[in-house]
């Protein structure tokens, strides 16, 4: 297991349809890399995603499992406007 300490946890969230929220974060950033990630043909990983319809709640499941996986804190780089 890679170390995450004084690492942060990078995610971003979006609407992509009314009521309907995805926060994305890279797989690469979990420590246990591979687990959930998905190569893809001429390289790189497809990011592992969390969608809910309550945005809050999306909010609280990625900064519990970052939390859970050791990292200090999350760094949101997109948030819908109501979770600013």
């Amino acid at each position: 297991m890679t170390s995450v300490i004084g690492r942060d946890f990078h995610a971003e969230m979006d609407e992509p349809e009314p009521g309907l929220f995805r926060a994305t974060y890279r797989g690469d950033t979990n420590p246990d890399v591979g687990a959930g990630e998905v190569e893809v043909s001429g390289g790189g990983i497809l990011p592992d995603q969390h969608v809910g319809t309550d945005a809050a709640a999306v909010k609280l499941w990625v900064e519990q499992l970052a939390q859970a996986r050791g990292f200090p804190r999350v760094v949101w780089d997109r948030l819908p406007d109501a979770l600013r």
